[in-house]
């Protein structure tokens, strides 16, 4: 028989040695992972991640940014071995010249330097001497004409900062300076790359200025504002030939509070009870409903995909909790009104004649 390759070995050393080395192996993949593979220190996605990891737990920080002048040049006249072996250097005096701090060659011959403390312009400026001068230092073989020199863009924290805000400001400052100094225009080649960087920079920026932070269920409660720029732009889009059917379905939904012989609410009840009635209406509409206060004792409602009868399901759900969670010995009653969006065109010529008007007075039981 066959001799099995374990026989007489203790199974549970060698699957004792085998995760451990496989835990180490993982470890080093993961650290490779997060470095640049041509000069050893962090790589775009790890300073990105890290960055963001110290502003969220600081919230304060400094950034430098730079990338090496010419340095097409050096690839042209002296080789690329010349130009990674530079590239090297670079990160060499980074790493022994900026302690704790991090750095990141994030593509090509750009360069991040973030420190975790805020430093104002006058302390940024005397960090960037101080590298620009190390930079020149640098020596390429059988050259005794060339010299290192960088352009340097810099960003302080701001609040609500991340590395994409941090990185677009210090870029626009480095791309300044860079056309600054040659008091012309970048090859357009150049220009087109950094301009496409710059653009998928603001981009992200962008997305993250208008997203909602932490999106919840039920309706978006607005500043009145914000509710009328949106009415209004939906008014303009029914006025386009072909998109008045997209749109016939948006209803505005008008809640009055009042006393139960339809007198104004007094003011002692008023607060309590128009906050009762924004939790019932923030939480029985969807999330793509939105709603604001329109007075001391009404709220406006917009709703999309909705008809009459569907706006009527809307207020009676919203009515019922409303009495469901009131207090008791209260008589306030809710008077509804609603009318369908129409184009702003036809705005006070037919909005009598055309609005649905739902009045109705629904006591508690």
């Amino acid at each position: 028989m066959k001799q099995s390759l374990w026989e007489g070995t203790d199974l549970n050393i060698k699957t004792s040695l085998s995760k451990e080395q496989l835990q180490q192996e993982n470890q080093r993949l993961k650290a490779l992972s997060e470095l640049d593979g041509l000069t050893g220190i962090y790589n775009r996605i790890t300073i990105e991640r890290k960055i963001n990891e110290a502003l969220a737990a600081k919230h304060s920080g400094a950034m430098l940014l730079f990338d090496l002048n010419n340095f097409k040049d050096v690839n042209d006249q002296y080789g690329h071995i010349a130009g990674d072996e530079l590239l090297q250097n670079v990160a060499y005096i980074l790493k022994k010249t900026m302690g704790n701090n991090m750095v990141a060659r994030t593509g090509g011959d750009e360069f991040v330097i973030f420190y975790p403390n805020t430093l104002d312009m006058e302390e940024l400026e005397q960090k960037r001497q101080m590298l620009q001068k190390r930079l020149g230092q640098i020596k390429i073989k059988n050259s005794k004409q060339f010299t290192l020199s960088a352009s340097f863009g810099d960003a302080v924290y701001m609040e609500r900062d991340d590395y994409i805000k941090m990185f677009s400001r210090a870029d626009k400052l480095l791309l300044q300076n860079k056309q600054a100094l040659h008091h012309v225009r970048a090859p357009k080649s150049q220009m087109a790359d950094r301009l496409n960087k710059r653009v998928e920079m603001d981009t992200k920026l962008i997305r993250y200025d208008l997203q909602e932070s932490t999106p919840v269920e039920g309706a978006y409660y607005l500043s009145y504002e914000v509710f009328q720029g949106i009415y209004r732009f939906l008014e303009r889009a029914l006025c386009r030939q072909g998109h008045k059917d997209d749109l016939k379905s948006f209803y505005v939904i008008l809640f009055t509070l009042t006393e139960k012989e339809g007198g104004i609410l007094k003011p002692e009840y008023r607060e309590q009870e128009m906050l009762l009635l924004k939790t019932q209406i923030h939480d029985s509409l969807r999330r793509n409903d939105v709603f604001v206060q329109y007075s001391s004792c009404q709220y406006l409602v917009l709703v999309s995909d909705a008809d009459a009868a569907g706006v009527e399901l809307i207020s009676r759900r919203v009515k019922e909790r409303f009495y469901g969670n009131q207090p008791k010995n209260t008589a306030d009653v809710i008077l509804q009104h609603s009318f369908p969006l129409q184009a702003s065109e036809t705005r006070g010529s037919q909005s009598d004649s055309t609005a649905v008007g739902m009045d109705e007075a629904v006591k508690k039981s």
